[in-house]
């Protein structure tokens, strides 16, 4: 017999023979000799020590089972984990039709992830798209109903205008006799707020050593090693977002370190994150040259053309449309040179980035990208609106955040003549955000002009005119539609005869450059009354005034239209585009040449 068991019965046997079955504390403390006492409380105190844990064990077991069956009965876990990841969604990739019983719904998540929930064999599955996770949760039913955000009772699949989702789960709940719960969560997707793409980084095929990417004053240093971009499988660091449909990735690339003549760094569009993917790229080589290369079919060994013999710093651009991809180089970033276009057909989400190779496996080479901006082609519009995520500083100056943006000529001649581009030319350029809409107006003009007292349209003018709902309906509505007018060494902001007269938060300033002026304005949307959204469409004009002659205007030039009235007549404005782009900049004031 154990010992504890030997002692514990002597403790009994000397209770129950001294205390004789009495229970007043009192004579059952005089019952026992100081001794027995003694090591009858040791005796206790160890058998309670050994005993507790045990209870505690066993109690904090029950409470755990408790816990797993709030999850699988009552289902709060598992709507909590719906919003919380849907939360975090960027766009949604698929979905189910809202009838299907056994539900599904695939998106890409604000890191650039592709997460997926789907019902299988009763369960309901979460995780990475093609390695899903178990998440403890048995359904009988699982379905996500999608919506625009303009329209929430009319369900929708098209997968490019889903703004909201709406998830019903049914749960079997055992608690309940078998009773089925159903329960609800729903999410606003960060488009519908949030534009803003992240980018990522991460070593492509069997590289030597780990590579790395890091982004400061719209510079990206990467470090990457590799054996090449080439033949049928690659190695090399990848800078990326998530891609859809038709567009461009412009950049200018700084630097090559040259760990081999064949390093390469530049812009890529790829199919798959795989090392045998289909792709197309633009690249500088620190002993090359620029080249454009590309993979048609997975797998499949590479091609090749030679571009400019130039090294770094060099600009390179490459675009989509459809299955079309195109090379270009360029020395300044304004004048570019086609280097080979190639049919590559590809799924419509790609992913678009810089690519960096060391050409020596096991060497790590450090390159310099700077200047780098991804936009979508128009779908509609004769201009684009440029997303940004730094604002311009309204100074003037041309910000560094300009140099990506496109510029629209202002050259229609409505007014009156001018006698060569240094008496009156100009162009525009544009950028969004959440807040404002931010114009950026530069104009050649050889005598500036102020003098007409309230006619200020026969004076050295920049008119922007703004139809912001794009309702183009003739007559100016009285809601939406704005004339501004900003006069040389004037610092009132002037309204048209019929243009809305509000100049709330508007802010703006001219200076003077050799030959002329040039303009910059942010405008809240709040003022022009509407809300953007990628995608959305806005009526836009834009006109200049030249006075010569020191008395009433000599001529007039504008952006799209070839009449004079749309001082008065909304439905001769052009459209611009509110289009996506991942454009920043240091705010840095870096003056055009």
């Amino acid at each position: 017999m154990p010992k504890t068991a030997i002692v514990a019965e002597f403790i009994c046997r000397s209770m129950l023979i001294k205390m004789k079955w009495r229970t007043n504390i009192t004579r059952f403390c005089t019952a026992l000799t100081l001794p027995e006492m003694v090591i009858a409380m040791s005796m206790l105190g160890i058998i309670f020590a050994s005993i507790v844990p045990q209870f505690s064990a066993i109690r904090n077991g029950w409470d755990s089972k408790q816990g797993a069956a709030e999850s699988l009965q009552n289902g709060r876990i598992l709507i909590d984990h719906f919003e919380r990841n849907l939360s975090k969604a960027v766009k949604v990739t698929a979905v189910s039709e809202s009838s299907d019983i056994d539900g599904y719904i695939q998106f890409e998540d604000n890191d650039g992830n592709n997460l997926r929930y789907e019902v299988a064999n009763g369960y309901v599955q979460y995780g990475v798209v093609g390695d899903l996770s178990d998440l403890a949760g048995p359904v009988t039913q699982l379905q996500f109903t999608c919506y625009d955000a303009c329209d929430l009772d009319t369900p929708i699949t098209d997968v490019n205008s889903i703004r909201f989702v709406e998830v019903q789960t049914t749960l079997t709940n055992s608690a309940a006799l078998g009773q089925d719960k159903t329960l609800a969560a729903s999410a606003y997707l960060r488009t519908n707020g949030n534009n803003q793409v992240t980018w990522q980084n991460r070593d492509i095929g069997d590289v030597g050593a780990a590579g790395s990417a890091a982004n400061a004053d719209d510079t990206w240093t990467i470090n990457a090693s590799g054996a090449d971009i080439w033949n049928t499988t690659d190695e090399f660091h990848y800078v990326y977002r998530s891609f859809s449909g038709d567009g461009q990735i412009i950049a200018r690339v700084a630097s090559v370190e040259y760990t081999d003549g064949w390093a390469k760094a530049g812009v890529m569009i790829r199919e798959t994150m795989d090392a045998d993917s289909r792709h197309a790229m633009v690249v500088v080589t620190p002993g090359n040259g620029v080249a454009f290369q590309r993979r048609t079919s997975t797998g499949d060994w590479s091609d090749h053309t030679a571009g400019d013999s130039s090294g770094a710093p060099y600009w390179v651009k490459l675009t989509r449309s459809g299955n079309t991809l195109t090379g270009y180089q360029s020395s300044n970033g304004a004048t570019w040179t086609e280097i080979d276009s190639v049919s590559i057909s590809m799924a419509s989400d790609v992913y678009i980035g810089l690519a960096v190779t060391s050409h020596n496996d096991g060497t790590v080479c450090t390159s310099e990208i700077d200047s780098v901006s991804v936009s979508n082609t128009l779908s509609s519009g004769d201009a684009a609106i440029v997303l940004t995520t730094t604002p311009p500083i309204i100074d003037g100056a041309v910000d560094s955040i300009w140099s990506a943006v496109p510029a629209y000529s202002i050259s229609n001649v409505v007014v009156g003549s001018i006698k060569s581009s240094s008496d009156l030319s100009g162009s525009w350029q544009a950028l969004w955000d959440s807040s404002n809409i931010y114009y950026f107006i530069d104009i050649t003009d050889d005598k500036l002009r102020n003098n007409s007292g309230t006619s200020w349209w026969d004076d050295d003018t920049i008119e922007i005119m703004i139809d912001a709902d794009n309702n183009k309906g003739g007559a100016y509505d009285g809601v939406n539609d704005f004339q501004y007018g900003f006069r040389w060494d004037d610092s009132t902001i002037h309204t048209g005869a019929y243009s809305v007269d509000d100049t709330t938060g508007v802010d703006f300033d001219m200076v003077s450059k050799s030959g002329g002026y040039r303009l910059e304005v942010s405008i809240p949307w709040s003022t022009l009354g509407v809300t953007p959204s990628m995608g959305n469409l806005i009526g836009v004009e834009i006109y200049v005034d030249d006075d010569d002659n020191a008395h009433e205007r000599d001529a007039q030039v504008s952006w799209h239209t070839t009449l004079s009235t749309a001082w008065e007549d909304t439905s001769v404005f052009g459209t611009a585009e509110l289009s996506e782009s991942d454009i920043s900049g240091s705010g840095s004031n870096e003056l055009r040449p």
